[in-house]
């Protein structure tokens, strides 16, 4: 018997564990045995041929622990689903819902809320496009989703494919932002070009007076109105100035909607029964950091009506056309606060009109006499609210401090209308800077209701 042998015969005789490495070396060894005779070797050449073995059982042991590893895969996470009751759901937040899915899906076409898979959408070539931009421009003027289909498409409204070649208009020329802007609402076309003049004022940029209206982002539920369609409002010397109105949250219920996303603005039109007049105006659509308004209306507010004045705002049949009106009385004169452009200055100017009032919000001589001869607001102060409510104190309130430590004593009521002078701060806005515990310089009267304290 060789000493191979004798190796085997040893190994056979212990006994071990079936998973452990000696069991694996033992099979290892009968196997090699099993397929053939070992010749006889010196004990140096045993020693190599058994570690030899020993070798080949690790390496195969590793490799079969590395393709173990290998193959473990973590399970993937399920994804965690919050079960929603959508009994107790509004019709409007189920449209809120579904709309906002839609608008993620990159394959799905969108005008207004009318929606359409992107394929069935008929393409319009370049240069359908662009004699749609010259037709426009011809016209001088934004022309309907409606002119444009029977014009260039030539599909009378009567035909069966009408609403589909109006789809296409509309959601077609959406895509060319370089030389066309949509200027209608969610349910009726407008479009314009690009180089078209747009409706504003030369006395603030637009997107300054976006800034202005920021606050409005934050403050989005509408009081009592009227009726459903119709809303008052109570214009500010800020609104009369500059020829706007907010966006606010009872504006909103009456205004129409932006048919995309990334709409900048809207036409709309706006009918006084009592001039016999219509005013085209624009709705500025609120961005991230920007508030909505509408902007027009500064040669009708100065020929009809003064700060104070209480106008409703109705709406019609037609989604971009409104009618508004203002209460008429006899003539009334007062020396009323004006902006001298060329001095920048405020001054006092006898002053006519046949309007309806709040008498909370006029400012006149009586009322405000040391804002005569008054410079704005620095920009600076003017972009933030409690900077503007606190120079408001100082305006209006009486000082019922010392000089050295003035304190400034003021109802909110006028504070509310000396403080839209220089820019729009809503009521609930100015509670909140009065109230709100954020500036410490301001402080309740315990003893007087909406009474003020601001202390420097």
């Amino acid at each position: 018997m060789t000493d191979s042998e004798d190796t085997t015969e040893d190994v056979e005789e212990q006994q071990f564990a079936p998973d452990s490495w000696q069991a694996a070396v033992a099979a290892a060894l009968k196997d090699a045995q099993a397929r053939g005779v070992y010749p006889d070797v010196g004990p140096d050449e045993a020693d190599q041929g058994f570690e030899a073995a020993l070798e080949a059982v690790v390496e195969r042991q590793d490799a079969a622990e590395e393709l173990a590893s290998a193959d473990a895969v973590e399970p993937e996470t399920e994804p965690v689903y919050e079960a929603v009751d959508l009994s107790e759901a509004s019709d409007g937040d189920l449209a809120d819902a579904v709309r906002n899915s839609l608008s993620h899906e990159p394959e799905v076409a969108r005008w207004g809320d009318l929606w359409m898979h992107e394929s069935k959408v008929a393409k319009l070539s370049r240069g359908d496009l662009r004699r749609a931009q010259e037709y426009v421009d011809e016209h001088g003027e934004p022309l309907s989703d409606i002119e444009l289909v029977q014009d260039l498409r030539g599909v009378n409204p009567a035909s069966p494919d009408f609403a589909n070649e109006r789809f296409t208009v509309n959601y077609r020329l959406s895509r060319e932002v370089r030389d066309f802007e949509y200027l209608g609402t969610s349910k009726a076309g407008l479009w314009a070009t690009v180089n078209m003049p747009t409706v504003g004022t030369e006395k603030r940029k637009a997107s300054e007076i976006g800034q202005d209206y920021r606050f409005l982002l934050d403050y989005r539920t509408p009081g009592e109105g009227l009726e459903e369609g119709i809303i008052e409002h109570v214009l500010t010397f800020y609104e009369y100035q500059l020829g706007v109105l907010p966006l606010d949250a009872n504006m909103s219920t009456v205004m129409p909607e932006a048919a995309f996303a990334d709409q900048r603005a809207a036409r709309l039109t706006m009918e006084s029964p009592q001039t016999s007049e219509t005013v085209t105006v624009e709705l500025r659509f609120p961005t991230g950091n920007r508030g909505g308004y509408l902007i027009g209306l500064e040669q009708f507010f100065e020929s009809n009506l003064v700060p104070g004045a209480l106008l409703t705002l109705e709406a019609t049949d037609d989604p971009g056309h409104f009618i508004l009106e203002y209460f008429q009385i006899s003539g009334q004169d007062r020396r009323l606060l004006h902006l001298e452009e060329r001095k920048n200055r405020y001054v006092y100017r006898p002053t006519t009109f046949y309007c309806g009032l709040q008498d909370d919000m006029l400012v006149d001589e009586n009322r405000f006499p040391r804002l005569a001869d008054a410079a704005p607001l620095d920009e600076r102060t003017r972009r933030r609210p409690e900077q503007v409510v606190a120079k408001t104190f100082e305006r209006v309130g009486e000082n019922i401090g010392t000089a050295d430590e003035p304190r400034y004593l003021a109802m909110i009521n006028d504070i509310l209308a000396a403080a839209n002078i220089e820019r729009p701060i809503s009521a609930e806005l100015l509670r909140d800077i009065l109230t709100g515990g954020t500036y410490p310089e301001f402080s309740a009267d315990g003893d007087e209701e909406d009474t003020f304290f601001y202390q420097p």
